[in-house]
């Protein structure tokens, strides 16, 4: 729906059920790793409903003030979760380096911008349960494909020069100053 003005009859993510979930206790953690920064959101799902059910709890990520053009909001995230009435379990989702990233075509590479990012769990796009948010604190630089060195792979810009094949191997990324 990135550039549709309209609302769509069914969001993305829409589903039917015959019972009700409950969400509850949305808790985000960021680990910063050197292959960028990761996150979990760890949340109560229960059933409220007199059937047992079967939830499918989606995560959506959207960066407070991007850089550039992004969408209003990204599936980054999702876990199939099955609860008898009454019922509750602790889903954990996890959100990788790329769930951060956005593709920046003149760099030909894979950027995530330091800032706010927003953390939206439900059971679609449009209904939105939780929600939270998590601080990175350093932009990150992934180069996949074919480098300018003619490498093939995943490899790393450092101050505008490109690492080695060896190095590159051992090292999926490394933060960089935004």
């Amino acid at each position: 729906y990135r550039y549709f003005t309209g609302a769509p009859l069914y969001p993305f993510g829409h589903g039917l059920s015959y019972t009700r979930f409950q969400y509850a206790s949305l808790q985000p953690k960021l680990t910063t790793a050197p292959d960028g920064p990761s996150g979990t959101l760890e949340l109560q799902v229960t059933n409220t409903g007199e059937r047992e059910g079967a939830e499918i709890v989606q995560a959506y990520v959207r960066p407070v003030k991007p850089p550039v053009t992004r969408p209003e909001k990204e599936l980054k995230a999702f876990a199939k979760v099955l609860l008898k009435p009454g019922e509750t379990k602790t889903v954990t989702l996890a959100l990788g380096p790329r769930a951060f990233a956005y593709y920046d075509p003149e760099a030909k590479a894979w950027r995530v911008a330091k800032g706010r990012y927003e953390l939206l769990v439900g059971a679609s796009a449009r209904d939105i349960r939780l929600t939270g948010s998590l601080d990175v604190a350093q932009a990150a630089l992934f180069l996949a494909g074919e480098d300018a060195a003619g490498i093939t792979g995943t490899s790393l810009v450092i101050d505008g020069g490109y690492l080695a094949a060896a190095e590159w191997r051992t090292a999926k990324t490394r933060f960089m100053e935004s």
